[in-house]
């Protein structure tokens, strides 16, 4: 099967069947761990992604703030010793 999650959903069909333990429950815990699983992807995919947005922030928009914030003390120096 393709997922994961669907070979599970199975065997717990199955297994819920041959022993007669109750389905709802099962199925329910299958749910429960399926959303935290899909919660953990989705956190480590935002970890990446936020890191991803950092590099332009420290290597392009940064140095431009600290020159934008040097250059008018750098020109008023300089008007001072002509």
């Amino acid at each position: 099967l393709p997922h994961p999650q669907v070979s599970e959903f199975v065997n717990k069909v199955s297994l819920a069947l041959e022993r007669g333990t109750p389905l709802a429950q099962m199925l329910t815990e299958q749910g429960v761990s399926v959303r935290e699983e899909i919660k953990s992807r989705l956190l480590k995919q935002a970890g990446k992604n936020e890191t991803r947005m950092l590099i332009p922030l420290v290597f392009l928009i940064l140095p431009i703030t600290v020159l934008f914030a040097i250059y008018p003390s750098l020109e008023l120096l300089n008007f001072g010793f002509i």
